[in-house]
């Protein structure tokens, strides 16, 4: 196992990656369909990542910060239309933003905070709903790891590869009490989620929130540890660990960390694995010494050699715009495109496009919008894809009055308006 660093290994490469504050281009207002939830009283509606599968589209929002009020939103598309088709109320504990995942006629409602039976304590649950006209509970995950009553954040993220579920679990302990986190793996190519394997660092540290955040695809799985230490750096700087499936083994490649690590930024807030790459946000990013965080985002290649190099940096347009914008706040990657988004950007929040023709260093391609936005809108707080469809939350926490938030639908991600203005 090693550990990336670019600050000392490419920072010529991560320099060539940024934008120029020279390179510029006309912000695209792209038409999208606007959703809100069926109830008024919604706050935090679309804040956490939602998830989008053919025809469905699945959002999280809070009643209160009671527990039980958690309610996913079911949107269901037909004749290229969005419209309302059902309400959840998964397992929820206080306060908790449940994460989402669908795929195969299966939703999965992560909530860490909710009461896990199993436990009997406010450990997590995965609960796992099935598509029979509407969605149907059909079974509840307790966490097969889990057996301290200490333990928590069962759920706080999810990924799905194929038939394979994965769970972060940031708040698992050892046998002998040590908070670590680990991630579980489950078979869901039966009718019934299966317990497949336990995947854990090679080399733990207490309290360093392993499965904080996840990415999977093409056998290979991301796993942020947000409040990990960086020798020379210090506590909660995080890292991303990166694994390569091998039956139903995980063998752990490569730690890598942001180019300047910077105690409590919490790398990495979002992963998106996309090819051979994968990358990374540092929504807190230190920015060397300019005054607030400006967001960065890191890229990861050579997926053959455990992503042991960096590709890219890239930050956003004009790099010179630094202070909270909240940059890598949601990414995702569609169609040869990977977008992040800014929500604190302008004055409704941007997502900006990159392309990567040659598995290298990213190019700025355009910056999008919806329509249909207004003042505070917050666009980009959350991201999610299909390939097909792409959603794209919009927190709406800064409109007077103030929203609980919605998320545009875009039929189909819109690459063809988006390259026409890069190219």
């Amino acid at each position: 196992m090693s550990r990336s660093n670019a600050h000392s290994s490419l920072i010529g490469l991560a320099l060539a990656a940024m934008l120029s504050p020279a390179t510029t281009f006309a912000t695209q207002n792209l038409y999208g369909q606007r959703l809100t939830a069926p109830d008024a009283s919604v706050v935090g509606f679309g804040n956490q990542a939602p998830t989008v599968s053919g025809d469905w589209i699945a959002v999280f929002g809070r009643l209160s910060g009671a527990a039980g009020d958690g309610r996913v939103y079911l949107f269901h598309r037909q004749s290229g239309v969005w419209s309302f088709a059902q309400e959840i109320a998964p397992a929820d504990g206080t306060g908790s933003q449940d994460s989402l995942a669908m795929a195969n006629g299966l939703l999965f409602v992560g909530s860490p905070n909710a009461y896990n039976a199993a436990l009997q304590a406010d450990a997590g649950v995965v609960s796992v709903y099935a598509l029979q006209n509407e969605w149907v509970l059909q079974q509840t995950l307790n966490g097969y790891t889990a057996f301290e009553p200490g333990e928590t954040g069962f759920g706080t993220s999810l990924a799905i590869d194929g038939q394979t579920l994965y769970v972060g679990f940031p708040g698992y302990m050892t046998a002998t009490g040590n908070p670590i986190g680990d991630v579980e793996a489950y078979d869901i190519s039966t009718s019934m989620a299966s317990y497949v394997a336990q995947i854990l660092p090679t080399v733990p540290q207490l309290d360093m929130d392993f499965g904080e955040t996840l990415a999977a695809g093409s056998g290979m799985l991301a796993v942020g540890a947000d409040n990990e230490g960086v020798p020379g750096v210090g506590v909660s700087a995080g890292a991303l660990h990166t694994f390569a499936r091998s039956a139903n083994a995980w063998i752990e490649q490569t730690v890598l960390t942001a180019a300047y690590p910077f105690a409590g930024d919490h790398f990495p807030n979002a992963i998106v694995i996309d090819s051979a790459q994968v990358i990374a946000a540092d929504v807190n990013y230190d920015s060397q010494g300019k005054q607030g965080p400006w967001g960065q985002v890191f890229s990861y290649g050579d997926a053959a050699t455990g992503f042991s190099s960096q590709t890219g940096v890239i930050g956003p347009d004009p790099s010179s715009i630094y202070g909270f914008n909240l940059f890598g706040m949601g990414i995702t990657s569609v169609s040869g495109m990977l977008l992040v988004a800014a929500p604190n950007t302008g004055d409704a929040g941007r997502v900006f496009a990159y392309r990567s023709d040659t598995g290298a260093a990213w190019s700025p391609v355009s910056i999008f919008v919806a329509k249909q936005l207004q003042t505070g809108d917050a666009f980009g707080v959350s991201m999610a894809t299909d390939g097909k469809t792409l959603v794209v939350g919009a927190g709406e926490y800064g409109r007077s009055p103030p929203s609980g938030g919605a998320i545009y639908a875009f039929a189909y991600p819109p690459t063809d308006r988006i390259y026409a203005d890069g190219l």
